[in-house]
């Protein structure tokens, strides 16, 4: 489910749109009755198999949702008509996020790996397999090409969908992520686990390199590695 405030829709300033495994979507609108909110049913589409999530394109003026059958599908939001259709996901598709100049879509699937694509022409720019698990959460940085994905394997990545380059990996959760969030200005993230915690992370004006980065995911590769072989490893 996901709501815009100002949709490309003529019925409504303020609109909610929800897909469900009834294989359909539906557009909603709100009412105000004294201190009641009523939703208002104004669209319905039936789609061609279970939606998994849905959201408007942050100009208002397209839907994108993804289905059980690993496609995602986008419409325009003021007529429903078919706009474009991205293939590539070996699995279903669990999470997707547009950038906000509505000209990249970045989805995170159940075949662990992460896509950028073109919301022009629905070309697939990049596939980036830095996941060991489903990809269960993306989320872009308001006015930034930079996004955050989140994983069953424990981990989070920082990535850079212009030039593909992961730039920080966070493993401190101990059990599966399954949603991230950013504040409005993406000075914070959140992040939510299987391990019973919620952790807030803030950017910090310590300058970051590329390169020491690259080095520590090197390291915790390699120490992963022999943890899985049981070999004692004696650091000096």
């Amino acid at each position: 489910m996901a709501y815009h405030s100002n949709p490309d829709i003529s019925e409504s300033d303020f609109c909610i749109i929800s897909g469900a495994a009834d294989k359909s979507m539906k557009l909603w609108t709100m009412s105000f009755k004294g201190e009641k909110v009523h939703l208002i049913l104004i669209k319905k589409l039936e789609t061609t198999d279970d939606v998994l999530c849905s959201m408007f394109s942050p100009n208002g003026k397209l839907i994108v949702f993804s289905l059980l059958d690993s496609t995602i599908k986008i419409l325009f939001a003021n007529s429903l008509k078919f706009y474009l259709s991205l293939y590539g996901h070996k699995l279903p598709v669990l999470s997707f996020d547009i950038s906000t100049d509505n000209s990249l879509i970045v989805s995170g699937s159940s075949d662990k790996n992460i896509k950028i694509w073109g919301l022009d022409f629905g070309d697939c720019h990049k596939s980036l397999l830095l996941h060991k698990d489903a990809v269960t959460g993306i989320k872009f940085v308001k006015d930034t090409h930079y996004f955050f994905s989140c994983s069953k394997d424990h981990s989070i990545k920082y990535v850079n969908a212009d030039t593909y380059e992961q730039i920080m990996s966070f493993a401190d959760h101990h059990g599966e992520v399954w949603a991230i969030g950013l504040s409005s200005i993406g000075d914070q993230m959140f992040s939510v686990s299987s391990d019973k915690s919620i952790r807030v992370w803030k950017q910090t004006n310590q300058q970051l390199f590329l390169e020491d980065e690259k080095e520590k995911e090197a390291e915790n590769m390699i120490l992963e590695e022999l943890d899985t072989q049981n070999i004692a490893v004696v650091l000096l």
